[in-house]
């Protein structure tokens, strides 16, 4: 008979440990090797393990206020500057529309003023 591999071995022992059945461990050895060979590999390594995932980058206070002052034009600074106070995603802050049209659109009337998201 060929040499267990140590994984084979310790996967038998949990097997008896938890009074399974010699065809249910034979079963489940068997499945365990088809599987590998489907895969092309040992399950001994895991090649394709979750990779964590990471916290975005937070900029610092003072990286916040150089990126601001680097925008040259002053609507879009106060346009950042207002969407960052509010902690806007960007998707959020696109979609925002201008004070000027929402004034527009209230005093013309529109059923549409209603659905306007303004930032808070």
């Amino acid at each position: 008979m060929a040499e267990l591999s140590p994984l084979r071995r310790r996967m038998i022992e949990d097997m008896t440990i938890r009074n399974l059945s010699p065809a249910t461990q034979r079963s489940y050895v068997h499945a365990v090797a088809k599987f590998s060979r489907y895969c092309g590999r040992s399950c001994r390594d895991p090649a394709y393990a979750r990779v964590p995932r990471t916290l975005p980058v937070v900029l610092s206070a003072d990286e916040v206020v150089r990126f601001l002052e680097a925008v040259p034009s002053l609507k879009t600074r106060t346009a950042l500057t207002t969407a960052y106070a509010a902690g806007l995603r960007a998707s959020e802050t696109v979609g925002l529309k201008s004070a000027t049209s929402i004034a527009n659109a209230v005093s013309s009337g529109s059923s549409t003023a209603r659905a306007v998201r303004t930032a808070p």
